[in-house]
């Protein structure tokens, strides 16, 4: 498991530096005001740009999502994991679909509360309150969310992996 999070980690890092060598490139060869000028004025380069990174992330979402549980329930080893994670995603790519749109509105509503929250921090520090009080309710705002997708996570795993008895 610790193999699979440092590889999480460098893939991350790589969908991340492709996605960021884009833009930079961009900019690069046109100069910071050009380079927001050029997207607004060519939406399908935007639009580009964009697919790649998320055709990517999606890729990378794929190869890890059942990874975890293939490691740890399914005495699979790390590199032999994303292969079988992608692969069962792949087949089942309708309801990985839907686990994404729902995980997006999810991660949406999240964002929203915690800038809600850090508005509240910002509140509370002008009235000297103490701020491990904000970090606690913002782990509780967080706290289902985390099960949600952990449990959703595991009965998909559940669901295509194991033999029902």
């Amino acid at each position: 498991l610790l193999l699979l999070g440092a590889l999480q980690l460098l893939m991350a890092l790589g969908v991340g530096v492709v996605a960021g060598f884009g833009a930079v490139m961009v900019v690069r060869l046109n100069g910071p005001m050009q380079a927001a000028s050029l997207l607004a004025d060519h939406p399908l380069l935007s639009l580009f740009l964009l697919l790649a990174a998320l055709t990517l992330a999606m890729a990378a979402s794929m190869a890890f999502w059942f990874a975890p549980c293939l490691v740890a329930i399914g005495d699979t080893t790390a590199w032999a994991s994303f292969g079988i994670s992608f692969r069962s995603t792949l087949r089942n790519w309708s309801a990985f679909f839907v686990f994404a749109l729902v995980a997006f509105v999810a991660v949406l509503v999240a964002g929203v509360a915690l800038v809600l929250a850090g508005m509240l921090l910002q509140f509370a520090l002008a009235l000297n309150m103490p701020q491990v009080l904000l970090q606690i309710a913002i782990l509780v705002l967080l706290s289902p969310i985390i099960a949600l997708f952990t449990l959703t996570t595991y009965t998909a795993y559940r669901d295509i992996f194991l033999i029902r008895s």
